[in-house]
This record gives C-alpha cells, sequence and structure tokens, in this order.
C-alpha cells in the first residue's frame, strides 16, 4: 500500500533534478533526459526528498496502435514494487487525461532509443550496446497491469564458416542489375551518413511503433559512432549511386580491447522488390567479413519475433536473449 504520509509524488522539472535521480541499479546507464524531450517526468519521493521510482511520458506526439492512442512510459527506475506500481499508477491518470487509449513500454519516446525489457536472460554476459535491466522490472510491469504487447530476441552464431547456400546466386543477381557493395567512407562520411539516414525512413517505416527521427537527431548519434565503426563493418548497397541497402556491425568491446565478436546490429534495404534478396546477401557478407578478420562469433542483435530480419538470422543462429515490450489498455 502506497503511504502517502510517507511519500509523495512529484513532478520534476528540473532537468537537473532530473538526470540526478537516474540509476537505482547498475544496470542503468545515465540517459540525457533534455534530448529525449520527455513531455513529463514524475517521481515517487520519500520523507527525506530521496527519489524511491520514476519515469517520464510522452504523450504529445500522436501514436496509433490499433486505432488507438497509444502513450509512451520510458526512464523507468524503482527501488520496490510497492514504489513502482505507484509511480505506474500515477503515470496511467496522466496518459489517461492527455488521451491516451493506451500506455505501451518501457520506451523512451520512440524506438530509435533504449526500449524493452530483458524477460530471459539466459547465460550470455550482456554484449556492447545492448539495454539491460533489473531482473525484477518486467515484474513490476505486470504487477502494475501492464501485459506483453511485443516480444524480440537476440541470437548467436558460433560457426562463421558457414555460407549462406543462396549467397552466390544472390550476388550473380545484384550484379547482373548494376548493384554494387562497397565499404562506409569516412572520408565522404557526411554523404554517406546522409544516404543512410534517408534509406533508413523508407526502409523502416512499416516497423512496429516507428516514427521518424529528425535528421540531426539521426546524425549526432551516428557521428558519435563513427570512432568505433570499422569501414567494412559498415557496408553499402548502390545502385546507380543511390544507397539501397546497408549493413552495420560493432566489434562487442564488452569482450575487452580484443573481443571475439561482433554485434549485427543493423540491416536495412530498399522495400523495392527489385532489391529481395539483399538483406539476406548483407547479412552473409557481414558474416564472411567477420570471419576473414579473425572473429568467432556474431551476435544479431535484437529482432522482433517473426520480421523478415529474425527469419535471416535464425538460419544461422540460436536465441540467447528474450525481451517483451508491454502495452495496458486505459480505459
Amino acid at each position: 500500500m502506497f503511504d502517502r504520509q510517507t511519500k509523495q509524488i512529484i513532478l520534476l522539472k528540473d532537468p537537473q533534478l532530473v538526470k540526478k535521480s537516474y540509476g537505482f541499479s547498475e544496470k542503468l546507464p545515465f540517459l540525457d533526459f533534455t534530448k529525449d524531450k520527455a513531455d513529463e517526468h514524475w517521481a515517487i519521493v520519500d520523507s527525506a526528498n530521496k527519489i524511491q521510482a520514476r519515469c517520464s511520458l510522452w504523450y504529445k506526439e500522436k501514436i496509433l496502435l490499433k486505432d488507438k492512442v497509444a502513450g509512451f512510459i520510458g526512464h523507468y527506475d524503482a527501488i520496490d514494487e510497492e514504489a513502482a506500481i505507484a509511480v505506474l499508477n500515477h503515470a496511467f491518470v496522466q496518459l489517461r487525461q492527455y488521451n491516451c487509449a493506451l500506455a505501451v513500454g518501457p520506451i523512451d519516446g520512440n524506438t530509435w532509443r533504449r526500449y524493452r525489457f530483458i524477460c530471459e536472460r539466459g547465460d550470455e554476459p550482456v554484449f556492447f550496446f545492448e539495454p539491460d535491466n533489473p531482473d525484477n522490472y518486467p515484474k513490476h510491469f505486470l504487477l502494475a497491469g501492464f501485459q506483453p504487447l511485443a516480444s524480440y530476441f537476440s541470437a548467436l552464431n558460433n560457426n562463421l564458416a558457414v555460407r549462406d547456400p543462396k549467397a552466390a546466386s544472390i550476388e550473380h543477381k545484384l550484379k547482373t542489375e548494376g548493384i554494387k557493395l562497397r565499404p562506409f567512407s569516412i572520408e565522404n562520411r557526411e554523404a554517406d551518413l546522409d544516404a543512410i539516414f534517408k534509406l533508413s525512413l523508407q526502409s523502416f517505416k512499416s516497423n512496429f511503433l516507428y516514427s521518424p527521427i529528425a535528421e540531426e537527431q539521426f546524425m549526432e548519434k551516428y557521428q558519435a559512432l563513427l570512432p568505433i565503426i570499422k569501414e567494412n563493418f559498415l557496408l553499402m548497397a548502390e545502385d546507380n549511386d543511390t544507397t539501397v541497402g546497408f549493413v552495420l556491425a560493432l566489434p562487442n568491446y564488452n569482450e575487452g580491447h580484443k573481443p571475439k565478436s561482433i554485434i549485427l546490429k543493423t540491416v536495412a534495404r530498399h522495400p523495392a522488390n527489385k532489391y529481395a534478396g539483399l538483406g539476406r546477401y548483407l547479412v552473409d557478407r557481414i558474416q564472411k567479413e567477420a570471419f576473414e578478420n579473425g572473429y568467432s562469433r556474431v551476435i544479431h542483435a535484437l529482432m522482433i519475433d517473426q520480421n523478415v530480419s529474425g527469419k535471416i538470422s535464425l538460419r544461422y543462429a540460436s536465441p540467447i536473449r528474450k525481451y517483451t515490450l508491454y502495452s495496458r489498455q486505459l480505459s
């Protein structure tokens, strides 16, 4: 039972206070709340004004899910179940006030940012750039009335010597149609990033809960990655100088300075039927690059169940981790 004599719900208006409030667990990273542009930040504080739980809300951008307006709950953190349920129940009240029919979480505003909880951890250590959370957080959401909305997984390929049996025929088809592969150009980084941004908007627009991102935000995210990107692990497919596909992988720096794994982070292709098979070919090529550069494993990261990328990955890899995104009706 939430004791209003010893705890209260407050609206966090000072961005500095919001930043200082984050992180009851070592698993949670420091985040820049101002960049994530939440519409509200709420917290449960005790009599000593110490934060017991908090979350941010996004409701101004109207996202439709099954013809219902969805509000997002993210930046979630709580020290126990009592505080968790209190802050989430308050979030539901606020989202209803702004005419949201569904609450979706955890999601920090959109799917370009941190979202989902690890719900089945497995034995594999957390990999580089993988979002992590305390193991009891999914239970917090379930106790507050959430239900699973979407499931995701990461998978591991331990045998990089195996090639896709259709890779050669797809490569022949692409070459016949004039489609060429090349590594990302550090010298022409602005032009290449602009091409990747434009293709991403086309390729991802049908993705679950997709919302577009401003080019400035996209550039900021990818510019931050450039120092750790190896050019042969960011491959671009071009059709008459127009980028129609790309694949990005990063070394798993959580394994130290000489990682044995790479993380297959993103693969995208133009949605036109002409480019069918290109995504599959790009995955095979990045695994070949990893093998030839001395890596022994590829982690296929954070794929939604049953989508095309996931089906491609399961030709090679076995699931190592499962994640869940949740929703609750606000009627």
